[in-house]
């Protein structure tokens, strides 16, 4: 989704902490870590 590409483009990757990012990620179901790391 457009919402998504735009959350994903917006949210700093240094706030992904390891607390945060399995949980950052459980959200986006469709879109695996490799994808977004490699987007």
């Amino acid at each position: 989704p457009v919402e998504a590409v735009k959350i994903l483009s917006e949210f700093p990757r240094q706030k992904l902490t390891k607390e945060t990012r399995p949980t950052f990620f459980n959200l986006l179901s469709n879109l695996t870590e490799e994808q977004y790391v490699n987007f």
